[in-house]
């Protein structure tokens, strides 16, 4: 496939080029020649080479599992990038149709393709509103990924438990990195981009299942843009679906059967470290503090959705950590346990903004959360 780019006028000279984006080929090659005149816009010439980034990238990618549209973020002047996929050709060009944005975040398995189809099908599913409604799963890679696909070095990449809780981006001797971004930071540039780029954004709705779930149980509570969003009338929703933990805001649990909650005598010290309570803070969280965590948590709007049958304790995905198992013995008891905790922590008040709410019939698994009635209901009607 051999698409023209660009015609520049320097010093007399007429030169064009071409990237000759042949997918049969794996000598994917740009040249740069001289030709007769020819007039190309500088808009035509980005999207020219996005294509031709899309095509090396599937190249590589032959099964479509990293994302070809990337989100690129700037820190220190380097430039990175994440993938995602999504219903519009690209997040970067303005959109004034776009009034909800649906984020779907993906499990342990990074499938965000998987992810993606699903709150697809669950938007199609309402099918009053596709052309308002942005569908986006951004993508938070593993070094296994960026060695398998061949990523280059722009690519960040994250510990596979890390990217869940807004930890640091890697950098390792076989895959430097110019710097490090937690996963908490990238997601805050995406909104920042997503309120820019769509004027008449009303909603931003983020659904997490699983290790999603634990993302945004975190994120929810962390993210300090929340109330710039908030002041300038653009609603944010986090629905958690069926993580495996939650953070807790102190250090008390259900212990004994015990309907009160209090501080366990047990031989784990480290319960109440963070993901699972605010000790030894990442450096995200720290610098936002574990006293202004718990004084903003309350404000947020998250759902937290329960699979009803989410309750196997052989599940091989389940955390079954000392400071996992203080929590409950299964995903679906530790959200009952957790949402009740949060009304012990706040008081009743915090049903003004959190809800808790279980999907009939559904086990571990995000189609049947996402595209569930009250999944449906919280990502695009309410």
């Amino acid at each position: 496939m051999k698409i023209n780019c660009l015609t520049y006028i320097f010093l007399g000279i007429i030169i064009s080029c071409f990237y000759d984006c042949s997918r049969d080929s794996e000598n994917i090659r740009e040249t740069i020649h001289e030709t007769k005149l020819l007039y190309f816009t500088e808009q035509y010439v980005t999207a020219e080479r996005k294509e031709c980034e899309a095509i090396r990238a599937d190249a590589k990618d032959p099964d479509d599992k990293i994302g070809n549209k990337k989100l690129t973020v700037l820190k220190n002047g380097n430039t990175f990038k994440i993938p995602y996929y999504a219903n519009v050709a690209s997040i970067d060009d303005e959109n004034p149709m776009i009034t909800r944005a649906v984020v779907a975040l993906h499990g342990q398995d990074r499938n965000a393709d998987t992810y993606y189809k699903r709150m697809l099908a669950a938007a199609q599913m309402e099918s009053s509103q596709l052309d308002t409604l942005l569908i986006i799963s951004p993508q938070f890679l593993a070094e296994s990924d960026i060695n398998l696909h061949a990523l280059d070095s722009e690519h960040l990449y994250w510990s596979s438990g890390g990217w869940k809780i807004g930890f640091l981006s890697k950098d390792e001797e076989q895959n430097p990195r110019s710097d490090r971004i937690s996963s908490f930071s990238i997601m805050d540039s995406l909104i920042v981009k997503l309120k820019h780029n769509y004027p008449n954004l009303r909603n931003i709705i983020l659904s997490g299942h699983s290790a999603g779930g634990q993302f945004l149980n975190r994120y929810a509570a962390a993210t300090p843009i929340y109330q710039s969003l908030n002041d300038e009338r653009i609603n944010v929703r986090f629905i958690v679906n069926n993580p495996s933990s939650y953070v807790y805001l102190n250090k008390k649990r259900k212990v004994d059967g015990s309907p009160s909650y209090k501080v366990p005598t047990i031989s784990c010290s480290a319960y109440n470290d963070y993901k699972y309570g605010l000790d030894d803070l990442p450096n995200y969280l720290s610098a936002i503090g574990a006293n202004k965590i718990k004084e903003q948590f309350y404000k947020r709007k998250v759902v937290y959705l329960l699979g009803a049958q989410d309750n196997n304790t052989s599940s091989s995905s389940l955390d079954t950590s000392c400071g996992a198992l203080l929590q409950g013995n299964h995903r679906l008891e530790r959200g009952m346990i957790y949402y009740d905790y949060l009304k012990d922590f706040y008081g009743d008040s915090i049903e003004n903004t959190q809800t808790m709410k279980i999907v009939p019939g559904a086990g571990h698994n995000s189609r049947e959360m996402f595209q569930s009635e009250l999944g449906r209901f919280y990502a695009f009607r309410k």
